[in-house]
């Protein structure tokens, strides 16, 4: 007879705990006496280790704003076309890269405290006695209020990955927990070494990585080349990359 094994045991949260904990993990552990394995639950995981930091990206909220653009151009263009081209293409994508990030900073902060900020602060007028001073504070301050609710929005609708929802539903909280789950699913725990090795140490982890990496992608000899090269299309023509530069 054929020996068939499934997990059937497992664990169940809501949206609500897996915010509180999104670094829990299940695992199952020995049962000899049992067709049933207990499932063992850490609420912190595996420890992160030697976190690097996150590389910038371009922000959908930026398109929004009038200033954008003009940034974009203002910093492409500071950068003389002289010299091998790669090298000129490196260091405009770099001068725009350190110009949107102080931009941002500027402009936008911290979009999430930006939404608390303006709800005390809204909250606090309307519990002030109505004047005409306050009525305009109030209008003033739920304008600011719904722009960064926006952003918050467009924000998050980037990070979740989801596109198929339209911007101004009010859909933040559902954007967010779509990227909290997709940060989970995109964190790598542990690796399987080439001995058949489960390894959790992130300095093991970097080793074997490299290690499969480096010998997928060492030739051992390749003929031919050219003639491959030959039969693929070519999309970004010479022109292109002349006004690219």
């Amino acid at each position: 007879m054929e020996f068939v094994s499934a997990w059937l045991d497992r664990g169940v949260c809501n949206w609500e705990w897996f915010l509180k904990f999104p670094r829990a993990k299940l695992s199952q552990l020995v049962a000899p006496y049992s067709d049933h394995y207990p499932i063992d639950l850490q609420l912190e995981g595996n420890s992160r280790g030697n976190t690097r930091r996150r590389q910038p990206r371009f922000e959908a909220m930026w398109v929004s704003h009038l200033g954008c653009g003009e940034l974009i151009k203002h910093s492409w263009h500071s950068i003389a076309p002289s010299g091998d081209n790669l090298n000129v293409l490196f260091n405009k994508i770099r001068i725009c890269r350190r110009a949107l990030g102080q931009w941002n900073r500027e402009t936008f902060g911290h979009v999430g405290k930006a939404v608390k900020a303006a709800r005390i602060k809204l909250e606090n007028l309307q519990n002030e006695p109505v004047t005409g001073d306050t009525i305009d504070d109030i209008k003033q301050v739920s304008r600011v209020l719904n722009e960064v609710l926006e952003r918050e929005e467009t924000l998050w609708k980037q990070r979740s990955k989801i596109s198929w929802l339209k911007e101004g539903d009010n859909n933040t909280t559902f954007f967010h927990s779509k990227a909290n789950q997709r940060r989970k699913r995109n964190t790598i725990r542990g690796l399987l070494h080439e001995n058949g090795r489960w390894v959790t140490n992130q300095v093991e982890m970097a080793s074997v990585a490299t290690s499969y990496f480096h010998n997928l992608f060492t030739s051992h000899g390749s003929d031919g080349i050219d003639d491959i090269l030959g039969v693929i299309k070519q999309y970004v023509t010479s022109y292109m990359n002349e006004r690219l530069l």
